[in-house]
């Protein structure tokens, strides 16, 4: 393989572009419509999220392929995803007045796994 010709626009303007590999991702559109106003976002409808997986709006985390979070792969999805139940988890403790740990350690006793808090 030389190259890969894309079609593009409502012209279906053609353009052979010079390749070493291709990387195919299946098309994908966001459906974020429903937060329109109630989250920051950008002019791709992306949610905008803190390296947290927080928004501009208190109680509100998002995750994965629907926020800012540069790569767009399931993996990064999961973590993301992870990460933002985390924060969940902290804001909701200090909310009802627990003393809720940053660094959420697994801890293992008698083959019972627990985050400390």
């Amino acid at each position: 393989m030389s190259g890969v010709t894309v079609t593009q626009g409502p012209d279906h303007a053609e353009q052979t572009l010079a390749v070493d590999a291709v990387c195919v991702n299946i098309g994908f559109m966001s459906k974020t419509g429903f937060l329109q106003g109630l989250v920051d976002m950008t002019e791709k409808h992306e949610i905008i999220v803190r390296p947290d997986c927080t928004t501009n709006r208190t109680g509100i985390f998002a995750a994965g392929d629907i926020t800012t979070s540069s790569y767009k792969q399931v993996v990064v999805s999961a973590g993301e995803g992870c990460k933002a139940a985390l924060a969940c988890y902290t804001y909701l403790g200090h909310r009802d007045g627990k003393d809720t740990s940053k660094d959420q350690d697994w801890e293992v006793t008698s083959g019972h796994h627990f985050i400390r808090s």
